[in-house]
């Protein structure tokens, strides 16, 4: 099983969990923590490793951020880089977070469980349009 982290600016966390939530149930083994600016960054990180902690018995952890750059982030990746367990994703959406939860209890490889929640967010990410009838031409052989 691989643990999942979710945190982000203000309530994207519970926020996007709870919309997970309502598909998918009860959550387990899911950490959420929000960023509302008044901590100190290392207040947030510590945090994290709490998180982190509480999910010892996983096999790995992803964490998934909102946005590359921003605090949540940087906490994760300073953790990340000296946890060879965790791994961070950031740009978090809803399609990747449905994919990485539905797919995390039976996930061994964190690396793994992070590229196929990447490419659902991928997929996830689309402009509607709506089809148009070339019909109306009526291509007429001559």
């Amino acid at each position: 099983m691989i643990g999942l982290i979710v945190t982000g600016h203000a309530h994207f966390a519970t926020g996007v969990t709870s919309a997970l939530e309502l598909l998918a149930g009860t959550l387990q083994d899911v950490a959420i923590i929000d960023y509302e600016g008044t901590q100190a960054p290392e207040e947030l990180q510590a945090e994290i490793s709490k998180a982190i902690e509480g999910l010892a018995e996983a096999d790995g952890v992803l964490i998934c951020t909102d946005i590359l750059g921003g605090t949540p982030f940087k906490c994760a990746a300073t953790i990340a880089t000296g946890d060879a367990r965790v791994r961070v994703v950031t740009g978090t959406n809803l399609a990747l977070l449905i994919s990485a939860y539905f797919a995390h209890t039976g996930a061994t490889d964190a690396d793994a469980l992070a590229v196929q929640a990447l490419e659902e967010a991928r997929n996830g990410a689309v402009k509607f349009e709506l089809a148009v009838d070339d019909d109306s031409d009526d291509d007429e052989e001559l």
